[in-house]
């Protein structure tokens, strides 16, 4: 008998590089494995970091075997389509699915092929749903496959010419931006109808795999400005524009739809029909859900109209939304088995408590937010959206410390997780329960998690409503982790994208105390400058003296000890400033760097007593901050470790 160099069960190997079936201990490994391991490499290569990273061993291999791979382009978009195809079949998590050889896989680098979608998806059978249109689904179904027909036509002439379809600047045909249809009918009454249209084609669109559609919040800010096409088209990154009206036409509705090209911004295909007014109202089963879909929609228009208003004035918004609430109250009543009207009044309910500081009215709306979420599962349990609705209210309430006795908390904390990876797993292309998963994952600790959960929610939806703060998490997160070129790509994007707000003048400060920069004190003092030009006045005096404190530790880099030295106490807070002593931190790191061991521990001393919850590590390791003080006798005690 052969002999086995390893036992079965037991797993050699480097976890970043390791195959699922080599994590396993599997017996039968063939060169499918070595294939993966190679593939892990390549991507590494590529993106600056393998495709998979965790806190032990044990957490890396499970992501091996568990989570799905982040396509490269996404840290790269230059990557060309078909060296990524190579790259995500060669790390399937079946040898099956993968390249029979390693050498075909070597030819299929480097072959890259001009016509495979730059976006994938996972995607998982779910229960039908209703949407909230005004539209009956089958005709909104009907309309989106008119486009989708149009979209297909178009493909095949991209398949004959590959990326010679693109433009001279670069944008992609199957990168598309539908927007927002125009109402034209006599008395403005069908807006609502085409915001539906407009809304129910970016979905349909979303799911043919070989097109990257832009969400509707990208597009939404489009909708009433009078911006060029081509304009809206670089913006956007969009090679193709959707647009659309809706009128009426006697007893009929005309619908005429357009493909635009985003670079030039001149029409190449067109496309009208009509459908008797009174057929999409009938296609629906019985009169109590016909009214139901108008009250919806009269609930919907009413939350929109309330989110509007919400950056002028409390009052009116509020009022708004008391409008939705009753709506939403009709269109439950009216069809008893339906779960949207409550999931509406359950997010209604939610936005009011992130509306008011009055800790009693916070508790009571997030209760009521709760308990519609408990009636929209009782009607459908596996809805993703009600399930995102209960988690995000419970987490609220768990920030808000709602559940004072610490178990009670523990277990609240705990059921919202449960509830937001439970929805993301049905639906994984809600982009906001990431992006609620990430804070949490960053509340508790877990950076790898946080990172990733947030990464998902930029994949799935770079226009969402907390982008800024998506954004900001993915530089933290990669910061914090030592992955110092993805944080510099982050933050990159976060000036790119949001110029004025002040985290993404605040991650270029923290770039320059890594080993990754060059300790430029003149572009430190620079960004202070900016800083301190742009942050809101709540939060001036505290970032000024973090700002400044960075500085500190810039010129520490840069060599110049007793400039920093002086830069670092000028730096200090009252807690007027710094009422949570976070400050203090950071000149602890600034010392280190300075050599200044004893003034170190000192400050992290008062600065744990001030935070005795706070954890010194990072992925399961201890902070890079603290790496010299690792061994440092007083550190260990601040650890609660022995010696």
């Amino acid at each position: 008998d052969a002999q086995h160099i390893t036992q079965t069960g037991t797993a050699i190997g480097t976890p970043a590089y390791m195959s699922p079936e080599q994590a396993t201990g599997r017996d039968e490994i063939d060169g499918r494995s070595d294939q993966y391991s190679l593939a892990c490499v390549t991507y590494e290569m590529l993106v600056g970091e393998p495709p998979f990273t965790g806190p032990t061993a044990q957490a890396i291999m499970a992501r091996h075997s568990l989570d799905a791979v982040s396509p490269p382009t996404i840290v790269r978009a230059t990557i060309p389509d078909g060296m990524e195809d190579a790259i995500l079949r060669a790390l399937a998590k079946t040898p099956a699915d993968r390249f029979p050889t390693t050498a075909l896989f070597a030819e299929a680098l480097q072959r890259p092929s001009p016509v495979t979608g730059s976006m994938r998806r996972v995607t998982r059978p779910t229960a039908p749903s209703r949407r909230w249109l005004g539209l009956p689904p089958l005709a909104a179904i009907g309309l989106a496959g008119a486009v989708v027909i149009v979209a297909l036509f178009e493909a095949r002439s991209l398949r004959r010419g590959g990326r010679a379809a693109a433009g001279g600047d670069g944008l992609d045909p199957r990168h598309i931006a539908v927007l927002y249809f125009e109402d034209l009918s006599h008395d403005k009454s069908l807006g609502y109808l085409a915001d539906g249209i407009t809304e129910t084609l970016i979905s349909d669109l979303a799911r043919v795999q070989p097109l990257t559609v832009v969400s509707r919040n990208g597009v939404g800010r489009y909708r009433t400005t009078a911006v060029p096409p081509d304009s809206i088209g670089r913006a956007l990154g969009a090679g193709t524009l959707v647009q659309g009206s809706l009128e009426d036409a006697g007893d009929k509705l005309r619908v005429s739809v357009r493909l635009v090209d985003g670079a030039s911004g001149a029409d190449f295909k067109r496309g009208t029909f009509e459908q008797a007014t009174g057929d999409l109202l009938l296609i629906r089963v019985g009169t109590s859900n016909v009214a139901a879909w108008s009250l919806l929609e009269r609930a919907e228009k009413a939350r929109k109209d309330a989110e509007a208003l919400l950056p002028d004035s409390q009052g009116p918004a509020l009022a708004m939304f008391q409008r939705a609430d009753s709506f939403g109250a009709g269109a439950s009543a009216a069809d008893a088995n339906w779960a949207d009207p409550l999931t509406l009044r359950g997010q209604v309910a939610y936005r009011r408590s992130r509306l008011t500081r009055d800790r009693r009215e916070i508790a009571q709306w997030v209760e009521g937010a709760l308990g519609y979420a408990d009636q929209a599962l009782e009607r459908a349990p596996q809805d993703p959206r009600a399930l995102e609705l209960r988690g995000t209210a419970r987490y609220f309430g768990w920030l808000q410390q709602l559940t004072p006795e610490p178990t009670k908390a523990a277990q609240a904390l705990a059921a919202a997780r449960r509830d937001l990876e439970q929805a993301t797993e049905l639906d994984p292309t809600l982009a906001s329960a990431y992006s609620t998963l990430s804070h949490l994952y960053y509340q508790v600790g877990d950076r790898p998690a946080a990172l990733l959960a947030a990464r998902k929610a930029y994949e799935q939806d770079a226009y969402l409503g907390t982008a800024a703060e998506i954004l900001s998490r993915l530089f933290l997160g990669s910061y914090d982790l030592e992955q110092f070129t993805q944080a510099e790509r982050w933050c990159a994007e976060g000036v790119r994208r949001f110029p004025r707000d002040y985290r993404f003048t605040d991650c270029r400060l923290l770039l320059l105390t890594t080993d990754n920069a060059r300790p430029d004190v003149n572009e430190g003092w620079r960004l202070l400058a900016h800083l301190d030009s742009i942050v809101p006045a709540p939060r001036r005096a505290y970032e000024h003296h973090s700002g400044q404190m960075l500085v500190g530790a810039i010129l520490a880099r840069a060599g110049l000890g007793d400039s920093a030295r002086h830069v670092l106490v000028a730096a200090r807070a009252d807690r007027e400033a710094d009422p949570q002593q976070e400050i203090l931190s950071i000149e602890a790191f600034a010392r280190t760097l300075l050599g200044d061991r004893d003034t170190a521990l000192a400050l992290l001393k008062q600065y744990i007593a001030a935070n005795p919850s706070h954890t010194f590590k990072r992925g399961g390791d201890v902070f890079w901050w603290w790496r010299d003080l690792r061994q440092d006798p007083g550190f260990r005690d601040l650890m609660g470790t022995k010696p």
